[in-house]
């Protein structure tokens, strides 16, 4: 089957992506800060936190999905309570041409979200070269609806969001903290928008995951840093940095 980065022994595409059950509901906080700040506030992270022990530092490329009436940018534009993200997301990794993509579900109750994750035959070098308009690219998202998650069949890729991602860990809460810096959108589909934008955003964002429900007490100075806690969709902003004025 033309397309698949990978083969099995026999030369088989491998089998499309095992979908896991949904995971339990998890808290999710957002910061908003200039980008100018953001190596003051990563070196402040890195003295107040511990950094992520398996990835500390990567580069994440991730495609979105929607619908051909962006069902799921007109949830995010009205703040919807029940929101809803398919995306395909890889790490780059120039040493290793057969990097693993995740396509991913993410579903949000307010503040609360539950996600499934699964990885895909397809290996980061041949996404980072395929067109977003190639078919096989838009049969992907099948495995949620084939896995009995209810998402809609005519999900398209959209555009691919690039950016740096450090982690760390809160020594105290063991809450997990990212810093996302440098975020731009490389390429979109050209069937749905009419060109890319590869100068990064203005801002940085602070991603705060766990089960707390406030902000632990190592990051309280993040506000006195110009942290600004904001519901932030990085699909909303980039579609919005590619057509100013339609976020």
């Amino acid at each position: 089957m033309p397309g698949f980065p990978h083969t099995t022994s026999s030369g088989q595409p491998p089998d499309a992506p095992r979908v896991p059950a949904l995971s339990d509901l998890d808290n999710e906080l957002k910061f908003v800060i200039d980008g100018r700040q953001a190596a003051v506030v990563h070196r402040w992270l890195a003295s107040v936190c511990r950094p992520d022990p398996v990835f500390p530092t990567g580069t994440v490329l991730t495609i979105y999905y929607d619908t051909p009436e962006f069902d799921f940018l007109r949830e995010k534009v009205n703040s919807d309570y029940l929101k809803t993200k398919v995306r395909l997301r890889w790490y780059e990794n120039p040493l290793d041409a057969d990097a693993r993509s995740f396509l991913e579900g993410k579903f949000r109750i307010g503040t609360r979200r539950t996600k499934v994750r699964a990885e895909t035959p397809y290996a980061g070098a041949w996404l980072a070269r395929t067109p977003l308009n190639d078919q096989a690219l838009r049969q992907i998202p099948a495995a949620l609806r084939a896995s009995g998650i209810l998402v809609p069949s005519s999900l398209r890729p959209v555009l691919l969001v690039r950016y740096t991602r450090r982690r760390f860990v809160d020594p105290i809460s063991g809450t997990r903290i990212s810093l996302d810096t440098s975020i731009s959108v490389p390429r979109v589909n050209l069937e749905v928008l009419p060109v890319p934008n590869p100068l990064p955003l203005s801002v940085a964002i602070v991603e705060v995951k766990g089960p707390v429900t406030g902000l632990p007490a190592v990051l309280r100075h993040l506000h006195r840093m110009g942290g600004r806690r904001v519901s932030f969709s990085k699909y909303l902003a980039c579609y919005a940095h590619v057509l100013p004025g339609a976020g």
